[in-house]
Formats: structure tokens, sequence, C-alpha cells
């Protein structure tokens, strides 16, 4: 099974208040293509930590991130912008929609970012796996959160990315809504193969993942293979 992305001894490290805290200590993991890995632990373990790691937005004290063998912080900062749109996706507790963008085009803007227009049989396909072909037209303001959500996950899923990170995508959802993003989730997943790795505190999140990692005090510690 081929390698997405693998991190490599990640550190990193704040100060706070002349003192250091470790956030990571010397993380290694491996993402393989078409699974759904879900990364558990308490408040302050790092995970978000982690995830951030992964996706760019922050680098590590030390360590290395590989995203289909490439190293992301050896990257110039306008290569590593263009590896992100182009293979990663990603969803946030916060739906982080442009108010004054419709459904549609809020899913196309990351093409538009990159100059390019896109699948249009795969945006077609991404709206109607989600339900939300009715809704195209819409503002946010006239969605319902799960519908908002619904809406962030096609926005990361409309470059095909390699990898899905989501960060506490049900965190801002009732039960009923959290259970129905997870769902469409998995069903990206396993319809299209799609590589997701997902932080979250929600036991029924974890149960649609098929590999659990857990993390205590800045290092994973358990890998459990559940499918």
């Amino acid at each position: 099974m081929a390698t997405v992305l693998k991190a490599e001894n990640l550190h990193k490290d704040y100060p706070n208040h002349g003192e250091t805290v470790q956030a990571l200590r010397g993380v290694d993991m491996t993402i393989e293509e078409g699974r759904f890995y879900a990364i558990v632990g308490r408040s302050g373990c790092g995970k978000s930590t982690l995830l951030h790691l992964l996706g760019g937005f922050d680098s590590p004290t030390s360590g290395r991130v590989l995203l289909d063998d490439e190293d992301l912080f050896q990257l110039s900062d306008v290569a590593q912008a263009a590896l992100r749109r182009r293979k990663l996706g990603f969803v946030f507790q916060a739906y982080q929609l442009l108010p004054e963008l419709s459904a549609e085009e809020n899913v196309r803007l990351p093409l538009w970012l990159d100059k390019g227009s896109g699948d249009e049989q795969w945006i077609d396909a991404l709206f109607d796996q989600l339900g939300l072909s009715k809704k195209r037209m819409r503002f946010p303001s006239e969605l319902s959160g799960g519908e908002q959500q619904r809406v962030a996950i096609a926005r990361a899923l409309v470059a095909k990315p390699r990898l899905l990170l989501a960060d506490e995508p049900t965190g801002n959802l009732d039960r009923g809504n959290g259970q129905a993003v997870m769902a469409l989730l998995k069903q990206m997943n396993v319809s299209f193969r799609q590589t997701i790795l997902l932080v979250t505190h929600d036991s029924d999140a974890v149960s649609y993942a098929d590999t659990v990692l857990k993390m205590e005090d800045g290092r994973i510690t358990s890998k459990e293979v559940l499918q």
C-alpha cells in the first residue's frame, strides 16, 4: 500500500512565561493510501498541534514531514502553499466559509486560487454525494450548520487531495448532524478511497475510522487497527 504522508521524529516546543512547553515529543507516523485514521487523546495532548504540522500550518522545532516523499519544510513558502492546495484538503470545527460567496463558489475557491477550473463531473458528484445539489446557489447564512459543514467537506475534496485532514469536524454540530457528517466522510473514504486523518474527542466519530492512534503527552502511545 502506497505511503501518502510520513512524519519523522517530530518535535514542537513553545515558549511559555520563560519556560519551554513540549507540545510534541518525537512523533513518528505513516499514513497509507485509502485508509481512515483517527487521532484521539485528552485535550492538550498535542493532537491538534500534530495535525497543524502535518498540514504545513506551523513548522516543527525539529523533524520532518514527507508528503509523497517531498519534505514539506524544505520547500519555499510559495511551493509549500501550492503543494497544500493540490494535495491536502482541510476540514475544521469552524466551517470557515466566505459569507459573500454561494455554496458552489465556496467549493470552487481552492480551484480558483490555483488558477484551475476543476473536474466538472467530480464537482457535480460531490454536490450529489453530499446532498447539496439543490443548495449550490445558497449562501452560508441560508444553510444549516450541518449543510455548512458539508460544503466545507466538498471544498476540501474538490481538488482530489491525496489526504484529507479533519480537526474536530463535528465539534459545532448536534449529535444527529455530527453522525451524518461522519457517515459522509466514511462514504468518501469507501467509495473514492479518500485517505482521511481525523482529530476528534468524539467517541462516536472514532467508530468510523479503521485505524486509531492514541496520543498522550505529545507522543503517539498506541495504534489500533480496527479494519
